[in-house]
């Protein structure tokens, strides 16, 4: 049993008031998202890491000055350079590899295709049914977590592009922190004193979330054996799933 719930106030009734009775999730889903999406960088490797987002941002500057450079406006594909900077990462950082390598940057982005998952996945399923089922949870993660990335970049020019006075803003803080450091943004200056981007990404992160859709599963407190929600409506099933989109906060 489940169901399906829309109203604001009813949804943060529900995540913190009687969060106790929700702390359970989607035992077959979620558990496997979460467990999937811990860290696998601490604070000092990415520091590490950031003289190669550095040389990696500059590439992608000089790309641009080139579109640019003959009629002073140039129409492109901005999910298309968006992609091309996070696989830059990953071959770099995640992959160490020469990011110049064609094969290797085309194999990366045939694995984030959809059309490459879906067919290994008939494969199994006619082959190996039981593999199937895994594999069928395991790429939908590994597809999710590969575009995560170049999805947040776009979402947040497309935000920028619409919004010019936050544009501006935006790129005062940016022109002050690089007059400040001597050019350079380290893993210490995004964290303290950039506010204003935090708070840009932040809402991209609201306005265009990664999940979409939350499950919560019903928990019986010791003694119950019900929960009524408001508006009354008894669950009495410890199965009794609650979902709603994180658009309804909104």
């Amino acid at each position: 049993p489940g169901l399906f719930i829309r109203d604001p106030e009813l949804i943060k009734h529900i995540c913190i008031k009687d969060s106790l009775h929700f702390k359970s999730r989607d035992s077959n889903i979620e558990n496997i998202e979460l467990s999937s999406s811990k860290p696998n960088f601490s604070s000092d490797t990415i520091k590490q890491f950031f003289s190669i987002f550095d040389e990696i941002g500059n590439n992608l500057n000089r790309f641009l000055s080139d579109l640019t450079a003959a009629n002073g406006v140039a129409s492109t594909n901005i999910k298309e350079i968006c992609e091309f900077f996070t696989t830059e990462i990953i071959l770099k950082v995640v992959l160490q590899a020469d990011s110049k390598d064609e094969k290797l940057r085309n194999y990366i982005k045939t694995l984030s295709s959809s059309n490459f998952l879906k067919n290994m996945h008939s494969i199994f399923v006619f082959f190996a049914p039981n593999l199937a089922k895994m594999f069928k949870k395991q790429s939908k993660t590994s597809e999710n977590e590969f575009k995560a990335s170049s999805a947040a970049l776009s979402f947040s020019l497309y935000e920028l592009a619409m919004n010019a006075e936050i544009q501006d803003n935006l790129r005062e803080e940016i022109k002050n922190v690089l007059s400040e450091n001597e050019g350079l943004v380290t893993y210490e200056v995004i964290n303290s004193s950039m506010p204003y981007l935090d708070k840009v990404v932040n809402e991209v992160f609201r306005l265009y979330p990664a999940k979409p859709i939350i499950v919560r599963e019903l928990s019986l407190l010791d003694g119950e054996d019900s929960y009524n929600s408001p508006p009354p409506q008894k669950m009495s099933s410890k199965h009794h799933q609650l979902r709603y989109r994180l658009h309804s906060m909104n």
